[in-house]
């Protein structure tokens, strides 16, 4: 198996082997902590004749310790590898609360990391006034 496409957008849709995602993002600036995220995490898959049959896939969440702060049920798929190769797609839509700092969202494929995007949450800079 092969990440194709792996990425946190606003919105997306699946079809017929086509994606149509809307702004994707791999910052969060929020004015309060913790933040509260939505969006969606989208992923394509090349699978090979050697894929075929059923897989699990989840997602987590890391913080910059090593520590899970999130992660998502194992959702099943059977991608079918009909001639030499095939893509499995997948859509997790999420809402989160996630404190200030560094993270890592990482794709987990039948128990091994297939795929990571690195995700930082920060507030907003302050304004400075400057005496006039």
């Amino acid at each position: 198996m092969t990440p194709e496409i792996f990425c946190i957008c606003e919105a997306a849709t699946g079809k017929n082997g086509q994606f149509c995602i809307l702004h994707t993002f791999n910052d969060w600036i929020h004015s309060e902590e913790p933040a509260q995220i939505s969006g969606v995490v989208v992923a394509q898959i090349r699978c090979f004749p050697e894929d075929d049959g059923r897989h699990t896939a989840r997602l987590q969440m890391i913080d910059a310790d090593g520590h899970e702060v999130w992660r998502t049920n194992d959702a099943e798929g059977h991608p079918r590898v009909i001639q030499w190769t095939s893509a499995w797609m997948l859509v997790f839509p999420f809402n989160l609360v996630l404190p200030f700092g560094q993270h890592e969202l990482q794709l987990i494929i039948d128990g091994e990391k297939l795929a990571s995007i690195p995700f930082g949450v920060q507030p907003n800079a302050k304004r400075i006034e400057f005496p006039t």
